[in-house]
């Protein structure tokens, strides 16, 4: 079963209801996948009362320890990040690092990392409908496809997270402001 994973703080602005309701409406589709959800929450309350037991979905509420974070991640297939706001997301750049294709709001900080259909995918903020579809639509894959995904986010990693990179983007913001 290929399996979908939210980690991160689950707080209001980080959308996880959007994503339980998306996991619900697949439910009831009857898509064969897995959801892990995983972090401190200090009113998951909320949100379990959206999960009506849904089979698919597993939570982990609680701070996760490095041991079993690396677990976590290299069992898991996509990210998925729902937020309605971005400031910066950590938990992005680490899902690149397990080479796991990235799901997330269509905002522009998530724009910046993610090209749509071939870094990843990015479905409409705050609607669960569409992140339900984006989420059909990557388990609808072919091996072919998502090879081709997989060798574009390594392309991505390369290209911006090398240390020449980060170097010469700091030298330009420096000349910028002097």
């Amino acid at each position: 079963t290929r399996t979908f994973l939210y980690f991160g703080r689950i707080l209001y602005y980080k959308g996880v209801d959007v994503l339980i309701k998306a996991a619900n409406i697949l439910t009831d589709q009857k898509i064969d996948f897995n959801l892990v959800i995983a972090g401190y929450s200090e009113n998951f309350d909320y949100y379990s009362s959206m999960l009506k037991n849904n089979p698919n979905v597993e939570t982990k509420i609680y701070k996760i320890t490095k041991e079993e974070l690396d677990k976590i991640f290299l069992n898991s297939n996509y990210f998925v990040a729902p937020y309605r706001e971005v400031t910066q997301s950590g938990p992005l750049i680490i899902s690149y690092n397990y080479k796991m294709i990235p799901i997330a709001s269509d905002l522009n900080g998530f724009k910046e990392y993610i090209e749509n259909g071939k870094t990843g995918f990015l479905f409409e903020n705050e609607n669960p409908i569409s992140l339900a579809k984006c989420m059909k639509d990557i388990l609808d894959l072919s091996d072919i496809q998502k090879n081709e995904i997989h060798s574009n986010i390594q392309k991505f990693k390369d290209k911006e997270f090398n240390i020449k990179s980060i170097a010469k983007s700091y030298l330009e913001f420096f000349e910028s402001i002097l």
